[in-house]
């Protein structure tokens, strides 16, 4: 049996802590998590929400897990593809994953 993890992420102003305090703290569970025996941690994009907010792109956080792990494989659930936005194009969405996936020891 597999165990993965999705992170979801709520952010409140007046609860939670500054990005970059908060931006470690998913870090840390991420390695905990690897710790633990977790095989799998999922991440989605959200952009501008209080609920799932705070990850507007995935490939950023899981280059910087993919550093400090290195059996635990990450992933990104949702990813926003509108594929008419040149920016957006499916194979500058997937040049991140694969670097990160460079970057990581899990196999």
């Amino acid at each position: 049996m597999r165990f993965h993890m999705h992170l979801l992420p709520t952010y409140f102003p007046d609860r939670d802590p500054p990005f970059d305090v908060y931006y470690q703290q998913v870090l840390e569970q991420i390695a905990l998590a690897e710790e633990l025996g977790w095989d799998c941690f999922w991440f989605t994009e959200h952009h501008f929400l209080l609920y799932g907010g705070p990850m507007p792109n995935p490939a950023a956080i899981m280059c910087a897990a993919a550093a400090r792990t290195s059996r635990i494989h990450l992933g990104s659930a949702i990813r926003f593809c509108p594929c008419t936005i040149r920016w957006r194009s499916p194979p500058l969405l997937a040049s991140p994953a694969r670097l990160q996936n460079e970057g990581s020891d899990a196999e």
